[in-house]
């Protein structure tokens, strides 16, 4: 993860640049704003100006530096101590008022403020990195308007414009966050765009006219750029960042360019990945990346969809990542929208519910909170809704497996989560159905390797060991093996990744924990009616074996 900061002034701050790159390895543009610590009023006016045409009932108030800051700026003007304080003072309370006005325009930000610290958000004197925040949390609804959006984005712009570095360690803090990532890609991707909107600022908010929906029609074309970016982000992270190849760093440099929003440059685009969703050499993660551009290319432009449908038609290989591309991503939105639903139909029984103490009420909706909302979850609140499971309180307990199910799916997106999870689950009995709740990427986690995923005991020197051949590093104990498939009433499946277990699997023995295992010297009996081998694509093959879900 690359984070993009601008440079630092001798003595004062610099305002920092937040942008954050998509992944290592990849040449992500960010934007600069190399502007000096102190902002006189006419620059801040200039600022506001921007976005005074969107809306008739905005108003702002020129302020005078000696009234605002309660001092005499003559007095102090050879005193650099004070002339620091003076222009924070002022600067404290020009952006307190802008984004008051501002975000009372945007009813979810304002709502966002206000349910989160009350009444005095919007107060005089309130802090303003804590605005930037939610500007950028509401900034992550997909459902915002597209006018709203323009609004929650200007809250960021008059805010962020005239915050030193100090004033943004929030950002700074979470940058790897979803909302951090979006809000400010958004701000990268559309600058210079709020010049169209000055443009046409005695119309820009009348009905039915065409200047406002070429406008709205352009905004929306740049914001679906920055939902593949943040999804691609997702990806790369959920499975460590693995460097991008070239190739693929110039598909996604193409995207940043001014003349991707014309027809032709996008058709190109489409032309590229389908050639690099179609080599067999191309990793796992750059064809569901692609994949993502494509569908986001396709939507509406009828070319684009034809050229698709016949490379469909005529090459196999491309038709087969494709249509695992599609049937992935359709898992993973059901299983977002399962976890959604589920952790809020949780908190609404937990609020009806009589539970024994205001403090027990507290510590559920606590536990649940962060499963619901845009915060940050952390490896704290995965035990403490651990923790819960185990109280077998009834809200959360008779939905368990559940529970247990979307925080399994859930753990690879938070560092220590999945660690922590294989330590966890060995108090859950183990059978066929608490088996598909264990982590998937145990072997990602470099201390669990020479664990059974089964038993959860080490291999021992000497042991017989069954190597799965849906990966190499799938390695269970021959008797646990056994045991998975004679009891199994349905087509086992592999413990660590959930593919169906199809034959032959490698008998190989343990020299010492932790080692790499040597070569196959046997074969476990073949298991009729489990699943059949077949051709291999080093692209996809291996992907859609430990990540389906």
């Amino acid at each position: 993860m690359m984070l993009y900061t601008g440079t630092r002034n001798t003595g004062n701050h610099a305002l920092e640049c937040v942008f954050t790159g998509v992944f290592n390895g990849f040449k992500t543009k960010g934007f600069s704003l190399e502007r000096g610590i102190f902002k006189t009023e006419d620059s801040r006016l200039e600022n506001l100006e921007t976005f005074k045409p969107l809306n008739p009932k905005y108003k702002f108030k020129k302020h005078h530096k000696s009234e605002a800051a309660g001092v005499d700026f003559e007095d102090f003007i050879n005193d650099l101590g004070a002339l620091q304080k003076t222009f924070q003072n002022v600067r404290t309370q020009a952006i307190n008022e802008d984004v008051k006005i501002l975000a009372k325009e945007v009813p979810q930000l304002e709502a966002n403020l206000r349910g989160k610290l009350g009444n005095e958000v919007l107060a005089e004197g309130y802090h303003s990195e804590n605005v930037l925040y939610y500007a950028l949390k509401a900034l992550q609804n997909d459902n915002m308007p597209i006018r709203e959006r323009i609004w929650a984005l200007s809250v960021l712009k008059v805010a962020h414009d005239q915050l030193p570095s100090g004033e943004i360690e929030a950002i700074n803090t979470d940058v790897k966050k979803g909302p951090i990532f979006r809000g400010t890609l958004e701000l990268s991707l559309l600058r210079g765009f709020e010049q169209l909107l000055i443009e046409q600022s005695g119309i820009i908010w009348r009905k039915f006219n065409p200047e406002v929906q070429k406008i709205e029609s352009e905004l929306d074309d740049r914001l679906k750029i920055v939902e593949m970016f943040v999804k691609i982000k997702g990806l790369f992270k959920e499975h460590g960042n693995p460097p991008a190849t070239k190739q693929f760093v110039k598909i996604h440099d193409q995207i940043y360019e001014e003349s991707f929003l014309n027809q032709k440059a996008k058709q190109n685009l489409a032309k590229r990945c389908m050639k690099h969703m179609n080599k067999e050499s191309t990793s796992d993660l750059e064809i569901l990346s692609s994949y993502l551009i494509l569908e986001n290319l396709a939507k509406d432009d009828d070319q684009i969809s034809e050229m698709i449908s016949q490379k469909l038609n005529n090459k196999i290989d491309f038709k087969l990542a494709y249509h695992h591309s599609f049937a992935w991503f359709n898992h993973k939105m059901g299983l977002c929208n399962q976890s959604h639903a589920l952790f809020n139909k949780l908190s609404i029984q937990i609020e009806a519910e009589e539970l024994n103490s205001i403090d027990s009420n507290d510590h559920f909706k606590v536990a649940i909170t962060p499963f619901t909302d845009l915060e940050a979850v952390k490896l704290q609140d995965f035990k403490n809704l651990i923790d819960l499971v185990r109280t077998k309180q009834d809200v959360i307990y008779e939905n368990k497996k559940l529970v247990l199910r979307i925080l399994h799916d859930s753990s690879f997106y938070f560092e220590g989560a999945v660690e922590f999870l294989n330590g966890e689950m060995r108090w859950i009995s183990v059978d066929e159905e608490n088996l598909l709740l264990r982590p998937k990427l145990v072997i990602l986690n470099q201390e669990t390797v020479s664990i059974c995923p089964v038993c959860l005991e080490r291999f021992l020197p000497e042991q017989e060991v069954v190597q799965l051949n849906c990966d190499p590093s799938h390695l269970m104990h021959k008797g646990c093996t056994m045991g998975l498939i004679v009891n199994s009433k349905v087509q086992p499946t592999c413990p660590v990744c959930r593919s169906f277990m199809c034959e032959p699997h490698s008998l190989v023995t343990s020299i010492r924990p932790q080692s790499s295992l040597p070569t196959s010297v046997d074969k476990l009996p073949a298991v009729s009616s489990i699943g059949q081998p077949g051709k291999v694509h080093t692209g996809w093959s291996r992907y859609w074996n430990w990540s389906w879900r």
